[in-house]
């Protein structure tokens, strides 16, 4: 009985530590508010060929385990940096010359966007590990 019971505390504590050591996912959330738009694509370097098509009023979630997010911008790109783990919270908004303009919110400043809204998703997009 003692053996069994070993054998069960140590197979629980290998698994603990398998799941202790697996790479810290970081998310980034973006909910996409620009009515007149359409859509918003994004060219990430991992996915280049195909970007992320984020549709009016619906929330989206990269996420990565690299440490930085590459974007393409005019075929060049730009890495934007972010720590391991953390979660980001971005609304994308049009000004009055229909340009774009992300920013970045507080968790509760986004959900409340989102609640408000009549909004879609989240779609998750996993992304590889692609840091510079």
């Amino acid at each position: 009985m003692r053996r069994q019971l070993g054998i069960m505390a140590i197979i629980s504590l290998i698994n603990l530590t398998v799941h202790a050591q697996g790479p810290a996912l970081t998310r980034i959330h973006i909910f996409n508010a620009t009515t007149p738009l359409g859509y918003i694509l994004i060219k990430t370097t991992a996915n280049d060929t195909n970007p992320i098509k984020i549709k009016t009023l619906t929330w989206a979630t990269i996420q990565t385990t690299g440490d930085s997010l590459g974007f393409v911008v005019n075929d060049k790109s730009y890495f934007a940096h972010f720590e391991a783990g953390k979660q980001y919270y971005f609304v994308a908004q049009a000004t009055y010359n229909s340009r774009i303009v992300f920013t970045e919110k507080s968790e509760r400043e986004f959900l409340l966007s989102v609640h408000v809204n009549p909004t879609k998703g989240p779609d998750v997009y996993n992304m590889d590990k692609v840091s510079n």
